[in-house]
This record gives structure tokens, sequence and C-alpha cells, in this order.
């Protein structure tokens, strides 16, 4: 910690003119080798303390994870002092002020004025640009680096609060000095939270300051992405304050069970949500400013009580995870636009409705699948239903090549991803305890693995009919029951309530509900934003029995991400707060103004 100080005071050191001052730097290591040496006196005397002799039978214990986020905090915020104090001595410029105040203490001069400003004017830094993406770029790395020494700060704050609590757990006598102390304590960490957070602010709006020379596109993104960035790091603090409070009800009620294990679960749940909100901080900044997006804000769904034994997620996947549509309109049109020359074969193919060709080929493909062997690859039943959709649609058979027939089947093994599928997946994963499995009745295993591949998915496990061939054959029942109703074995568990099944598909969701599986519709093409529980619905002549429905999988992931956390709380929060609720929540899904197309952003607690 010392060598990290004095080599950004070296740095310092070098932006400052001193021709008329002397910098005594041996006195500021003798302030360094001070607060360390002390430190380290203080653990000693704490050690000797617990292992003297006649203390009665008692067994004494350290904990050096208590220690060491002590230790860090105290040096951390004394190394801080110190440091302000050299700056103060040599009379730092503005600009150099704001360096020596990288790491802020609670000494750091910082005041409520909207602007951010210290009690010196920060110097605006003269930026020009020759495009907008390279201002893109460099505001991008700037408040990369910004959040990312953030998330160290937060790491650190997180630490030591839970440790300090802890250790007042551990040597309260009774409840109401354990409220005191914890509550002390949660008020000085808060307070420091404020002071970190207002620095962070500080600090990414100077870096941010774009001059007024360059052009008025490059000045008003820039701006827009700063005060995105400022409003959700704004939100954070929202997030990290509630977490605070839920934890400290629990820590601070003597009727709940505040055992360790249960108290490292709130720990981890608090630091989890933090680092969620904190995930896409910079990207939605990007996007605002320079790509014209908009943020919506949305209500997550209340998941069905039956939900609560779920260990497995099972994601299938065409229509649900992959957007088939679009992937086979991208590759049709590409092909298209080669064909412009020839302008008889262009007229006819530019009439046809793309994604109701992509549907019918899907549908043609599931047809011919049911009928053949799993020996027969899925690539070769592509292209014989391709071609007998060409037929069917009166296209020339001269209007593609073989080769170009072949490029167009082979496109749903890069099948694109639907825009919010990574982020969910991703979320859904993290989740404790929690298994995310993909499944298919229309594609082999080795399809599959392709899609994976191509998308970078790394899935705990799939499961498609061909597994199960030998099965559908000799008991006569469709692949989508056969690969249902052996999932469980697979999986080695008796109770199918542990396993949702997550799709677009009515065929595979009334499998699932026939066989007790919890089910999850996904309309990505859904009119309404609201997610609603449902009965029976029906879709393309399909009746759809499904517990819940959404309109992307962004809802779903952040609806499932609250219900999981409150079934994991060691206690229902309603039973020492009422007026806190981990049932709902709302999060922030950035649209384009082009597309509509949504991608998650962050989760904060709101009700």
């Amino acid at each position: 910690m010392i060598e990290e100080y004095c080599r950004d005071l070296n740095e310092l050191y070098s932006k400052i003119a001193l021709d008329d001052i002397a910098a005594d730097w041996n006195s500021y290591y003798h302030t360094l080798r001070k607060i360390t040496e002390e430190q380290i006196s203080s653990l000693k005397i704490l050690i000797d303390k617990l292992y003297e002799e006649d203390v009665g039978s008692v067994t004494q214990h350290i904990d050096c994870s208590l220690i060491k986020g002590q230790f860090q905090k105290t040096v951390f915020n004394q190394l801080a002092e110190a440091k302000a104090q050299f700056a103060d001595k040599f009379k730092m410029t503005a600009i150099s002020e704001v360096e020596a105040n990288k790491f802020s203490s609670n000494a750091d001069l910082i005041n409520d004025d909207p602007g951010f400003t210290r009690t010196q004017e920060a110097v605006e830094p003269i930026t020009i640009y020759n495009s907008v993406q390279e201002a893109q770029n460099v505001f991008k790395s700037r408040a990369t680096n910004t959040i990312v020494i953030f998330q160290e700060k937060i790491a650190i704050w997180y630490d030591t609060l839970f440790n300090n609590i802890q250790k007042v757990q551990l040597v309260a006598t009774d409840c109401i000095e354990l409220k005191k102390k914890v509550e002390a304590i949660v008020s000085q960490a808060l307070e420091e939270i404020s002071i970190i957070m207002e620095d962070t602010k500080l600090t990414f709006k100077q870096q941010s300051v774009v001059s007024e020379n360059n052009s008025t596109e490059i000045v008003n993104s820039t701006q827009k992405a700063q005060k995105q960035v400022i409003t959700l790091l704004e939100n954070v603090h929202e997030v990290i304050n509630e977490q605070i409070t839920t934890l400290v009800k629990f820590a601070i009620n003597e009727d709940l069970n505040s055992t360790e294990e249960n108290f490292v679960i709130l720990q981890e749940q608090a630091k989890h949500k933090t680092q969620a909100a904190l995930e896409n901080i910079v990207s939605a900044g990007v996007s605002v400013g320079f790509e014209g997006k908009t943020i919506e804000l949305v209500k997550t769904a209340i998941i069905p009580e039956s939900f609560k034994n779920v260990k497995y997620i099972a994601f299938d996947i065409m229509g649900t995870i992959v957007n088939y549509h679009a992937t086979i309109a991208n590759e049709w049109s590409r092909l298209l636009f080669q064909k412009k020359t020839k302008e008889s074969v262009y007229c006819i193919l530019n009439q046809i409705d793309i994604h109701a060709f992509a549907i019918r080929w899907y549908g043609l493909y599931l047809e011919k699948r049911l009928q053949v062997s799993w020996s027969q690859s899925d690539i070769s039943l592509l292209l014989a239903t391709l071609k007998s959709l060409l037929a069917e649609y009166l296209i020339p058979p001269t209007a593609f090549s073989e080769a170009e027939l072949q490029t167009l089947a082979s496109a749903w093994f890069k099948l694109q991803l639907f825009a919010d599928a990574s982020a969910s997946i991703k979320k859904l994963k993290q989740l404790r305890n929690m298994y995310v499995i993909s499944i298919s009745y229309a594609f082999s295993i080795r399809s599959m693995m392709d899609l994976a591949r191509y998308n970078c998915f790394c899935w705990h496990a799939q499961f498609t009919a061909d597994i199960f061939a030998a099965c559908t054959v000799n008991n006569g029942t469709l692949p989508q029951e056969t690969l249902i109703s052996n999932m469980p074995m697979l999986l080695g568990i008796e109770n199918t309530d542990e396993i949702a099944i997550v799709s677009a598909d009515p065929v595979i969701l009334n499998a699932a509900k026939a066989h007790g599986f919890n089910t999850v519709y996904i309309d990505h093409h859904a009119i309404s934003n609201d997610a609603s529980n449902i009965h029976a619905e029906t879709v393309n002549n399909e009746q759809i029995f499904a517990d819940i429905e959404f309109d992307g999988l962004d809802v779903f992931a952040e609806s499932f991400e609250t219900f999981h956390a409150v079934k994991a709380a060691p206690v229902p929060v309603s039973s020492f707060d009422s007026n806190i609720s981990g049932s709902r929540s709302w999060f922030q899904r950035m649209v384009s103004k082009v597309t509509d197309t949504a991608e998650v952003l962050k989760h904060t607690i709101i009700d």
C-alpha cells in the first residue's frame, strides 16, 4: 500500500512546477512508516490480549478477514489524509489537486453543488476529436476506468462494513447494545459510501468534459452519455442503501435466525445486486449518448409460488433464444443483393415475404424431421425442405445455385441471438445452485453444439430428441414427449417441479405442462410489454398452457432473480419490515429507436 501511494505521489510530483519549493520527501516517507507501524503494534496488542493467561476455558478466535479489513480501511484513510496534507503543503494547482485526491477519504472537500465542483474550480481539459467514433472510444475508455476504480472501492467498503458488523455481533451483550453499535457503524459507512460516490461522479465528470471547439454532434453526444452514466450511478447508490437497510434489519432483529451462514447469504446478495447494477453502466451511457437509444422502465412480474423448488431452467432454443426469422431474412437479403443484375430473378425473389417464408420452412423441416430417422442429418433435411419450399413459391430451380442453397441452409447453424438472450442467460447462470440447460426436439445434438459454439454459449447441459431416438421408435411417442419425459431421469431427480421449461413453442410447453413441469411462455413479438400470469392462450392455432408469460427473456431473468433472492433469504424480508418487498422490482430496458430491440441494462430495487 505504501509503495502504491509513493508511486502515485511521484507521478504527481512530476506534474508540479517546483522552482521555488523544496520537497521534503523524507518527511512524507516517515509519515507512511509511522502509520503502518502504529497499526501493526495495535494488532500485536490485540493478539497478546486474546492469548493472555487465565482467560478461562473459553476458546479464543481471531478473524483474520476482519483484522485485514479493518487494517486496510484505517491505513487507507490515514494515508489519504497524509497525502492531502502533502498536497496542501506544496500548493498544487487545481488539476493536480484532483489527481491528488484519487484515493478519497472523509477529509475530501465535497459539497452539495449539483455540478459536483470542489472548493477550487477544475481546469477543463482541451480535447479535440477528429470524429464521433473517436470521441465515443475515448469516453468509453475513461468511463470504464472510473467504474473499475469505483468497483474496487465498493468491494473494500462492503468487506469492511460486514466485518465490523460481525465483530459487534460477537461482543454485544444485549440487543440494545447491538442495535446501537450496528446503527453507528452503518451510519458511518453510509457517509463513506456517499463520499466515494460523489468523488466518483466528480472524477467522471471532469474526465468526460469535452471542449466546445468540437462539433455540435460530438459535444451533444458526449454530454448525453455523461448524463446517463451519472444517473445510473445515482441509481446504484439507491441499490446500495436498500441492500444495507435490509441487512441491518436482519442483523439487529433478535427474533430472526442471525446465524453466520445466513448473514453471509445476505452479504452475497447485496454484493451481487450492486455489481449487477454497475455491470452495464458504461455501455448504457454510450448507447444513449452516441447510438441514439432510449431507456424505458419495466416492472418485473411476480413468479408463481410453484417455482420455489426450481433448480433447472431449460430453454427451448428455437424462437426463444435464437431469432431464426431475422437470421434467414438477413441471409436472404444478402443473396438477393447479389442478384440485382438478373432482373427477372430479382423481381420474383424480392416479392417474397421472407419472414413468412422462414416460418413455413421451419414448419416443413419439423414435419420431415418427425418422419425420418435421426441418422439423416439436419443439414440434408434443411436442404430438401428448402427446395420443396422454393417449388411451392413457384421460384425457378435456376434462381439459386447449389452453393447458394447450401449457404442458405447452413444459416440455421449460425442463428443470431435475440438481443436480450446473452445477458439474461448469464444472469440466471450466476444464481446460486441453479443450472441452465438448452433443449430441442427439432435439432440434433450436433446442430445444438454448432449453435452453442457460434454464439459462445456455455450451457450446463444440452438435451435433444436424438438422444432418445430409440425410445421414440420403440414407444411410438413424439420427439417432444420423449425429450420432456426423460429429462428428470437424466438430471437424477424425481420431482418435476424442480424443472422450468422456457419456450416460445406451444408444442414443447404443452408437453412439459402435461408432465408436471413449471412452464414459461416467451413471446418476443408481443404487442404489450406487461408480463402477466396466463392459464391458456391460443397462438398460431395452438393452445398454450403456461404458468406465466413474458414479452422478453430480460423480464423473465429479472423477475426470477428477484424471486430467487427472496426465496434464498434466511427469512422473508416482510417478516421484519412490511415496507420492503422482494417480490417485484423495476429494471431499465434499453430500446433502439430504429429497431425497437431490447437490451438488459441494470436492476434496481424500487418496490
